[in-house]
């Protein structure tokens, strides 16, 4: 009986190890934007274009089988102050993301009125939904008039909700 519990105990301490591994999130450049992004691991940048002439920057890495992934848009022209149409832009981006890139089958409507305490000026929107692989994404859009960036976390498994938010909430900025 002993022996048993020992066995129990150690199977018990085993589980709790493999569960409990935490991502140590670090601050990284997202290239020569001068915006930032913490993330649990050096990301690898891939540039390109948009049809209006906007920089668009994409990364994912992955962490105990939990994606971490970034995409942004650094405007080719300032897009002006109307929170209105950031808000519409960010609306119209996320639910392309959403249906054509990430190919949810399931989603909430978009959570909005998010801020950042680092960019008073920037709005953001939140979302989850399920692709039709049962995988759960949790997507975060921040804006304002010079950049748009998308962060998700995307797992087949349940992800700790506040390592979740510390990488949804970790975009920064370019400083004005």
């Amino acid at each position: 009986m002993k022996k048993l519990q020992v066995f129990i105990l150690l199977a018990f301490c085993f589980s709790i190890a493999s569960v409990a591994q935490v991502p140590r999130f670090a601050k990284y450049p997202i290239m020569e934007t001068g915006a930032n992004i913490y993330i649990p691991a050096e990301p690898t940048w891939e540039k390109s274009g948009s049809e209006d002439g906007s920089d668009v920057y994409t990364t994912e890495v992955t962490f105990a089988n939990v994606n971490y992934g970034a995409i942004v848009v650094k405007f080719a022209e300032n897009i002006g102050t109307n929170k209105t149409d950031w808000d519409n832009l960010l609306t119209n981006y996320v639910e392309f993301l959403s249906k054509d890139v990430f190919g949810f089958t399931n989603s909430e409507l978009p959570g909005r009125g998010h801020t950042l305490d680092s960019n008073p000026d920037a709005i953001g929107m939140i979302t989850y939904g399920i692709d039709k692989n049962g995988v759960e994404f949790a997507v975060k859009a921040w804006i304002d008039s010079r950049m748009l960036a998308v962060l998700y976390v995307s797992s087949g498994t349940e992800v700790n909700y506040n390592v979740q938010q510390l990488f949804l909430n970790g975009f920064r900025f370019p400083e004005k």
